[in-house]
C-alpha cells in the first residue's frame, strides 16, 4: 500500500508524524537528517519486501522438502536453507531500494527542508541537504557557466556515479544469482 503513495505525501506524513511528535519527547527533530533517513527507509520497505519475497519463492521446493525431510523445523528451514539460497536476491532488493532512495527528492525535501549552504556534519540530529535537494533548489538560481552551476553539475555527476555503481552491483548480483540457480537446476536434474 505504501508503494502507491506519492513521495510528497510520504514526506509530509513523515514531517507531521516524526518531526512534530518527537518534539513532544524533547528531541529536536524539526528538519533533522535522521528523520529523512527514517522516511527513506519506510519508502524502501515495499520494494525490498516485494523483490525479497519473489527471491524466496524462487527457491526450489526440493530444497525445502529435503530440509524438512531431514527433520528440520520450518523455522530452521527458513533460516538455514531458504535465506542463504535467496541471499543474492535479497541483497539485490536492498541495492535496488538504495538506488531508488538515492534519487528521491520530494520526500526528503519535505522532511529535512533546504539549507544553503549545507553544513558538513556527521550529527544525524542536525539539518543538512541531500544531493537531489541541493540540485533542485540551486538550479534555477545559477547562471550558465558560473561556479554555482558547475558545482551543481558536479553534484549531479556524483549522484549519477553513485546510481551507476549501484546498478552495476545489482547486475553482477543478478548474474551471480542466475549462475547459482543454473547450477542448482543441473544438480537436481542429475539426481
Amino acid at each position: 500500500m505504501l508503494n502507491g503513495f506519492p513521495s510528497v505525501i510520504i514526506g509530509l506524513l513523515g514531517f507531521t508524524l516524526l518531526c512534530t511528535q518527537l518534539g513532544r519527547f524533547g528531541i529536536r527533530a524539526l528538519y533533522c537528517t535522521l528523520v529523512g533517513w527514517v522516511v527513506l527507509g519506510v519508502m524502501s520497505l515495499p520494494l525490498i519486501a516485494s523483490v525479497s519475497e519473489d527471491s524466496i519463492r524462487a527457491v526450489t521446493h526440493d530444497l525445502r522438502e529435503a530440509s524438512l525431510g531431514l527433520g528440520a523445523t520450518k523455522w530452521q528451514t527458513t533460516i538455514e536453507v531458504l535465506l542463504p539460497s535467496a541471499f543474492s536476491g535479497i541483497l539485490t532488493a536492498v541495492l535496488l531500494a538504495f538506488a531508488n532512495a538515492i534519487g528521491e527528492t520530494m520526500a526528503v525535501l519535505a522532511v529535512i527542508g533546504i539549507l544553503t549552504p549545507p553544513p558538513l556534519t556527521l550529527n544525524p540530529l542536525s539539518q543538512s541537504n541531500s544531493i537531489t535537494a541541493l540540485i533542485a533548489n540551486g538550479y534555477s538560481e545559477s547562471g550558465l557557466g558560473t561556479l554555482r552551476y558547475l558545482t551543481l553539475f558536479a553534484a549531479g555527476f556524483i549522484l549519477f556515479i553513485m546510481t551507476a555503481l549501484t546498478n552495476l552491483a545489482i547486475r553482477l548480483l543478478a548474474k551471480r544469482r542466475k549462475q547459482i540457480s543454473l547450477r542448482e537446476t543441473e544438480r537436481t536434474s542429475k539426481q
